[in-house]
């Protein structure tokens, strides 16, 4: 049956259109599609998340797509079932979030800490303050009335403001100098003559011109002195006029000092603006303040408000976590060494050119180390640990566990020059000591310190890890859910303790929503419901391309039979079963059309038939995209809308010839 558009507005009782919000205004009814309806408050939800529709000429086109979705929502809910555990168990995840996103987005950033009804109250009550807003819809106004409520409540605290910001709107006194600068009193007095002649200062050598104003930081302006002679009370007048100064730079150094003659060539005194000339932009900078704090503290004080915390977490058994991580607690492997330390390069190289038994190296150890605290040992550094650095002065030797690295005892290093000390050395390794299993009880505390720390471990999905005055709020199986939403390769990134950083600061907004009745609120109902309508139509797109793009199995198999080997190149068929259904529905024409408006693309290719595998590469993500259009199109011409505002008329069909050809 082909779809009817039925204009009713007219013909049914105001009682079957609207419905009662929590607030006791009507959330109107403006369209229904089949068994699905559209609310006034679906709609301004979408104007707010999409401002590219926000205009009067733009609604007809936003109601359009709205019933569109719903459409497909339709389909998604007789295919997958209603309701579906997916999509509730989606919706019960969200739901923390989409509460704190009403917190943050209208509480505080839009209503300014006001609640629908607050602003609606004051909004009936002064008509006059919004004549020359053009406002349709309340919502369109509600932003500008928060304003309005926000600055009276605080009209002391606004004055208070407007004052201490009000100077820094002042345009500073600026002058044009002309001025001298030397510490030779004969050069100076020449200058001096030239302007007592009426010179022109720019024909004057040395003399420099620059604009300053009195806020500037200029190393003239530095000195009391000669900022007093600019901007002072008995400040240089332009009058030709003009005053040398002795500047002293060090007090204690009577030499120290410099002579600076200054003209002021032209002067622009300060201006100061009126509050009424910023006050729009005072207003704006005071409500910023206000939403910056609440963003920066808001979560904390709800917090203490409602006596939120995170619990402490005690680790499972520690002897169980560390018998199954025992690589984590190992010792550091290393080598048993003896060495020879010396400035001379050249004789350690005679050294390591000859066979040498230990004995043979304690003995030249002890006659030619410069090391005296290993030499009286015969060379005996005793065990280093890898990456450690060496005792008895030596310091990090990285290239010695190169070095050693799969050696035997009886190796000899090569020459090695001492990073930290410039010695050479050479090694003698005796043993190496391989990394073992600390005992448990070395380090059962540092076991139990990582496992607090990191979270690593698995808690039983009941576990409490938050509480509101001493009730669960949040449990390990929130954290799990959550995770499960991280894509695998990332979820290390995410432990349990970061997670529950994001959690707690959700769990917050949302026990102030509730406290607030943002949970009943019309914008937060209209943003449940549309994710639960995105949350169905993805489920339904993933679902129709993961299942061939509606092409049966039989069809499959005969559509393979023909191209699987000219077009997907002899893949299997269960590898491109999917490919292959959107293949099959693709209409022949669009492809004619890629291949014919991009021959040269394709001129390796004989003919168009030849072509057909590397064209439908080209096109696929389109053709995606064009599969589902006609498959929302046959939705809308089997599902019946009825549209009860004359706004939105006459309604636009998304799918028809003209909308298409756009």
């Amino acid at each position: 049956m082909n779809k009817k558009i039925i204009f009713l507005f007219a013909l049914l009782s105001v009682a079957g259109l609207v419905g009662c919000n929590p607030f006791g205004t009507k959330d109107e009814l403006i369209a229904r599609v089949g068994d699905e309806k559209i609310y006034r408050s679906d709609f301004d939800l979408a104007r707010i998340m999409q401002p590219a529709y926000n205009k009067p000429e733009k609604y007809a086109e936003l109601l359009s797509n709205l019933i569109s979705d719903r459409e497909f929502l339709i389909a998604a809910r007789e295919k997958l079932g209603d309701p579906n555990e997916s999509v509730e168990k989606k919706m019960a995840s969200l739901h923390d979030r989409l509460l704190s996103r009403i917190y943050q987005q209208f509480y505080v950033v839009e209503n300014l800490g006001h609640t629908e009804e607050q602003l609606l109250d004051y909004y009936e009550k002064h008509p006059d303050l919004f004549k020359n807003d053009t406002c349709k819809f309340f919502t369109d106004c509600r932003v500008s009335v928060a304003k309005k409520v926000y600055l009276a409540e605080n009209a002391d605290s606004l004055n208070v403001f407007f004052e201490s910001r009000l100077k820094s709107y002042k345009k500073p006194a600026e002058v044009e100098l002309a001025y001298f600068k030397s510490n030779d009193s004969l050069s100076v007095e020449k200058v001096q003559k030239s302007l007592e002649a009426n010179k022109v200062v720019d024909s004057i050598p040395g003399m420099v011109r620059e604009k300053l104003t009195e806020t500037q930081n200029h190393a003239l302006l530095k000195t009391m002195a000669v900022r007093e002679s600019l901007f002072g009370k008995d400040a240089l007048k332009v009058d030709g006029s003009f005053k040398t100064l002795k500047v002293q730079t060090n007090e204690k150094n009577s030499d120290s000092s410099y002579y600076v003659i200054l003209k002021v060539m032209s002067r622009t005194p300060a201006v100061e603006k009126t509050l009424e000339e910023v006050r729009p932009s005072l207003e704006r900078a005071f409500i910023d303040s206000y939403v910056d704090k609440m963003m920066r503290e808001s979560a904390n004080n709800i917090k203490e408000k409602f006596v939120l915390k995170l619990e402490k977490i005690e680790p499972p058994n520690a002897r169980a976590y560390y018998d199954s991580h025992k690589d984590n607690y190992k010792t550091t492997p290393g080598f048993e060494v003896y060495h020879i330390e010396s400035t001379d390069s050249l004789a350690l190289m005679k050294v390591v050119n000859q066979p040498l038994t230990l004995l043979d190296f304690k003995k030249l150890a002890s006659s030619m180390s410069m090391n005296e605290a290993t030499k009286v040992q015969g060379g005996l550094v005793g065990e280093v640990k890898v990456s450690h650095a060496l005792p008895f002065g030596i310091g990090m030797m990285p290239q010695l566990f190169d070095e050693f690295k799969g050696k035997h005892s009886g190796a000899v290093s090569s020459v090695i020059k001492a990073p930290n000390t410039g010695r050479y050395h050479v090694f003698y390794l005796n043993k190496e000591i391989p990394s073992e299993v600390k005992p448990f009880e070395r380090v059962e505390a540092q076991v139990k310190k990582e496992l607090a720390q990191s979270g690593d471990f698995v808690l039983d999905s009941s576990y409490v890890l938050a509480t509101s005055k001493g009730k669960p709020v949040i449990y390990e199986r929130d954290v799990l859910n959550l995770q499960s939403e991280i894509p695998p390769e990332e979820r290390r990134m995410y432990p349990r303790t970061r997670l529950l950083q994001y959690m707690i600061d959700w769990k917050a907004y949302v026990l102030e929503s509730e406290a607030l009745g943002l949970d009943e609120s019309w914008y937060f109902k209209a943003i449940e419901t549309s994710s639960r309508v995105g949350i169905y139509n993805k489920l339904l797109s993933d679902s129709l391309q993961l299942t061939s793009w509606g092409v049966s199995e039989a069809d499959l198999k005969v559509g393979y039979e023909k191209y699987g080997k000219t077009v997907f190149g002899g893949a299997a068929l269960d590898q491109i079963s999917n490919s292959l259904g959107l293949f099959l529905t693709t209409p022949e024409i669009s492809l004619k059309r890629e291949y014919y408006f991009n021959l040269d693309q394709y001129a390796s290719f004989p003919n168009f038939e030849a072509a057909k595998g590397a064209v439908f590469s080209s096109v696929i993500g389109e053709e995606k995209k064009n599969w589902m259009a006609r498959y929302r199109a046959e939705l809308s011409q089997k599902t019946q809308v009825q549209i009860y505002d004359s706004l939105f008329l006459p309604k636009i069909d998304n799918y028809s010839r003209d909308s298409l050809l756009k």
